[in-house]
């Protein structure tokens, strides 16, 4: 069986009917297809059984080739948590080497310890789309990105209150 003639391709995000839970394809061959859920967790298909379940067990949700507008290109993670690290260390008085070292340190930090994937923003007690919509302007769009970000640079996003803030910083920990 072709993989390509069943249509299931990289990047596509399936609902399985079940259990409510969207699934990204991570991998996909003739034999196997490999999901995985928002927080990682990695759920293996034989792609016979998979295709089968196509309309019934599984809907689509996202084609491979669409872009929503939450998307955010891979690449561009690192570069806004870079440029959010920047902002932090911008206004300080603190000795320009220490402030390079520290924001270094700080990014292994975060890179080692977070997730790349996007938070839906609007799962979070508190945050509502215009305040979701707030945050994206602001390029808070993942977890890293709030370990990233000053306090007082969330904090002054229009919308987010002390509880919001909580909110949000409960899911960097």
């Amino acid at each position: 069986m072709d993989i390509e003639k069943i249509g299931i391709h990289e990047g596509q995000v399936y609902k399985n009917s079940t259990s409510g839970d969207e699934l990204e394809v991570v991998f996909a061959d003739d034999k196997t297809v490999v999901l995985e859920t928002l927080d990682g967790h990695r759920r293996y298909e034989p792609a016979k059984q998979f295709k089968n379940g196509i309309g019934n067990e599984w809907s689509l949700e996202k084609r491979a080739d669409e872009e929503s507008k939450d998307d955010i290109p891979e690449e561009n993670v690192y570069i806004t948590t870079l440029k959010l690290l920047e902002e932090r260390f911008k206004n300080t008085d603190e000795d320009v080497t220490g402030q390079k070292v520290e924001a270094i340190r700080i990014a292994i930090d975060i890179f080692e310890n977070n997730s790349t994937r996007q938070i839906p923003l609007t799962d979070i007690s508190g945050i509502g789309t215009q305040n979701a919509e707030n945050l994206k302007q602001k390029g808070i769009r993942s977890k890293i990105h709030l370990a990233a970000a000053r306090d007082e640079y969330i904090k002054n996003t229009d919308g987010i209150g002390k509880k919001s803030f909580e909110n949000l910083m409960e899911k960097v920990d």
